[in-house]
């Protein structure tokens, strides 16, 4: 596994000589980071209660932030045995943070995930997927979009008011389809575009196919009025409109460019199950002292 891991380490993070098991603790360091969204550092000195200094693979939390987090990383070929996880519970014991893990690249042994269980330690497995880490996980999203679409534009008729005169009557718009030019004005002269009003009455039920008719008419007395022309007094208007359905199918997950699933984390008691890609791990890098940072803040340029 230690060489998948490195591959990975190199192509998303830096391509640097690192000690056997550096590049795992690494990616552990930014996935946790990723998880928790606090700070985390990659190879720590901690003291605890009894003055000795422990080295710690990975560890979330400042001191100031809500949680304080170990973890211990495994690269192993073989399941990590009971041992080590004694090992690592000492520690845990010595430190008393708010959480512990272990992680590793394959599995635990039976009496390990039992006594890491019995002690708080969440065993946990992080690295490449594979078909059994991605189960449970949603790839691939099927949507059909059935719309309810207009084929022609509204054909409009407006409705005079009984006073306004014969020549008004003539000069009214017949037969306008629906423009940006059609204006309503209310009693108080208060000018809206008729778009909203018309768009309202036209809109049939979502199961509704063909010619819809509709006559509305104005609770309130209105005015119509056409680009800079003079308000003509209307009651409602008539209009028919032919609407149909369009389909559509989306497809959410598959073909975004560049995008690959790298590490699997999953945990034995199920708490976690999570997919990290190329694009959430290269965003990060380490500093000095081995905290995870933006890379953005080293200057770095992202590999492709």
């Amino acid at each position: 596994m230690s060489e998948q891991v490195e591959l990975i380490y190199n192509r998303l993070v830096a391509q640097e000589k690192l000690k056997s098991g550096t590049p795992y603790e690494r990616l552990a360091a930014i996935t946790f980071h990723l998880l928790t969204e606090q700070t985390t550092v990659h190879d720590l000195k901690l003291r605890g209660e009894s003055d000795v200094a422990h080295q710690i693979d990975v560890t979330v939390g400042d001191g100031d932030e809500r949680k304080r987090i170990l973890i211990e990383c495994k690269d192993y070929a073989d399941p990590v045995g009971l041992q080590e996880v004694r090992s690592f519970w000492a520690v845990v014991d010595d430190l008393k943070p708010d959480e512990a893990f272990m992680v590793t690249t394959e599995r635990f042994t039976g009496p390990a995930a039992k006594f890491a269980a019995a002690k708080g330690i969440t065993a946990a497995v992080l690295r490449p997927p594979r078909d059994e880490d991605m189960k449970g996980i949603v790839r691939r999203i099927e949507i059909t979009i059935t719309m309810l679409v207009p084929h022609d534009p509204p054909v409009m008729r407006w409705r005079a008011d009984p006073s306004v005169t014969t020549e008004e009557v003539a000069a009214a718009p017949k037969g306008e389809a629906l423009t940006e030019d059609l204006f309503l004005v209310d009693a108080s002269g208060v000018r809206r575009t008729a778009k909203g009003d018309i768009d309202g009455a036209l809109a049939p039920p979502l199961d509704f196919e063909g010619e819809y008719l509709v006559s509305h008419d104005f609770e309130e007395p209105t005015w119509l009025q056409i680009g800079g022309a003079q308000p003509l007094k209307v009651l409602g208007f008539d209009s028919r409109q032919t609407w149909g359905h369009a389909v559509q199918e989306v497809v959410v997950g598959e073909g975004i460019e560049g995008l690959t699933a790298e590490l699997a984390l999953r945990s034995l008691d199920g708490s976690i199950h999570q997919i990290f890609s190329n694009r959430d791990i290269q965003q990060w890098s380490f500093d000095a002292d081995g905290k995870v940072v933006p890379r953005s803040s080293r200057h770095l340029s992202l590999p492709a």
